[in-house]
């Protein structure tokens, strides 16, 4: 497996493991995407991290700061490899998510 790949999987479990909602990542994959800049997308991981901005719930905002604390210090400064950094990430944060659900079911079903 590429370092990338590597480093993609680690952010998957630990935003997984924080429950962090995939679809919050998913929206800075697609303002990383469309600004292509790097720069930018740290600027904005950080403001949505202690700004109330943009908070539907209590949740959006810890959900920020995780995103903050795991992801940033990983996005690297070249935006091709920014955005396979966190496209990755959010299909394996799918795949977590299902692998985790898949195993809750089979404690429940040993009882």
């Amino acid at each position: 497996m590429s370092n990338s790949l590597t480093t993609a999987r680690h952010l998957a479990q630990q935003l997984t493991a924080e429950r962090v909602d995939v679809n919050e990542v998913e929206k800075i994959l697609a303002y990383a995407r469309r600004v292509r800049d790097v720069g930018k997308v740290r600027q904005m991981i950080r403001r949505l991290a202690v700004q109330d901005v943009i908070v539907y719930s209590k949740q959006t905002k810890r959900y920020a700061q995780a995103i903050r604390r795991v992801v940033e210090p990983a996005l690297p400064d070249d935006p091709g490899a920014a955005l396979h950094l966190l496209g990755w990430t959010t299909r394996l944060m799918h795949y977590e998510r299902a692998r985790a659900g898949s195993q809750r079911g089979r404690r429940r079903q040993r009882r």
